[in-house]
């Protein structure tokens, strides 16, 4: 058996008992009987194949029987799947063609024609090609390559603690977009605090404490190379230009038709936990009506009931 054949089934559960333009969309009508759909699926739901394009170059007359075979036993789309090598970065394991090469898109151009024939949906499961591991797969190529649309990551400096009456002084590194100190009661640093860029000179802030106890904060904004941006204006359209628009175009008539099964297993983008952008200060403030720097220890440290 080539490795090409493997299938590994999964259940696509069933939430519409109508579709429009293509196998297996969903229905926006607000009056949906849901039941119905459970009780007797629509073209487009239920075993949806992995279909592994993975251990063998790939012979499009065969992988057409396969479809048909596929077709014959009732189901009614596939999903391209690829594995990857044992090995640092974890390397899409591909054979030729290779993904997104010219080959390879007559590949996909074929199979899915025949899907369309065959009233059958298709798609690609982003497992292996987008991991962020250091890996040159897909996704690397398409983003994570690009400095301008890496992510960047808030991370905190060593808290400082002050007393009233003392000075310190404290470096400000080339990343940092803010300092500021709270004050503590009751061992919870208080909400608000005391802005400090404003006195930074010289890469240093000098900064003496009113009365009572204080912490000195500081954030940093680290672009991570070999990742990308969620949240940079436009991303979301890259993406889709990128990587989704691409079956599209490769698509028969160019049509949206059919392709309903993109796949993502583990979103790991290498943003980290702390996602950061210039703007979400700004906007964190429109969306919730309060500052971010008033509170944002409130991330790694208790502060009472914000947190």
């Amino acid at each position: 058996m080539k490795p090409e054949i493997l299938l590994v089934c999964c259940l696509i559960v069933c939430m519409s008992n109508a579709y429009a333009a293509g196998v297996g969309l969903p229905s926006r009508d607000p009056m949906l009987d849901v039941m119905q759909g459970f009780k007797n699926p629509p073209p487009g739901y239920g075993e949806v194949p992995y279909w592994w394009w993975t251990g063998d170059k790939l012979d499009v007359d065969r992988m057409i029987v396969q479809l048909r075979k596929l077709h014959e036993k009732g189901i009614s789309g596939v999903q391209v799947n690829y594995s990857h090598h044992d090995s640092e970065g974890w390397l899409t394991d591909q054979d030729t063609p290779a993904i997104f090469s010219d080959e390879w898109w007559k590949v996909y151009s074929r199979i899915s024609l025949e899907c369309s024939k065959l009233n059958m949906g298709i798609g690609l499961s982003t497992y292996t090609i987008d991991w962020p591991r250091g890996a040159k797969n897909l996704f690397y190529d398409l983003f994570y390559s690009k400095a301008e649309l890496n992510a960047i990551e808030l991370q905190n400096g060593d808290p400082i603690r002050v007393n009233g009456g003392e000075t310190r002084t404290i470096n400000c590194a080339a990343n940092q977009f803010a300092a500021r100190a709270y004050k503590i009661e009751n061992n919870l640093l208080i909400r608000g605090g005391v802005d400090l860029a404003p006195i930074a000179k010289d890469g240093k802030i000098t900064w003496t404490a009113p009365p009572g106890e204080w912490e000195i904060w500081t954030f940093l904004a680290v672009k991570k190379a070999g990742s990308m941006n969620p949240l940079l204006p436009g991303m979301g359209q890259t993406v889709i230009k990128r990587f989704f628009q691409q079956f599209q175009d490769h698509n028969p008539g160019k049509s949206a038709d059919g392709l309903n099964y993109f796949f993502n297993d583990e979103l790991d983008i290498g943003a980290g936990k702390f996602a950061w952008n210039p703007d979400f200060p700004a906007e964190f403030v429109r969306r919730k009506g309060y500052s971010l720097m008033d509170v944002l220890p409130a991330m790694w440290t208790e502060m009472g009931s914000i947190t």
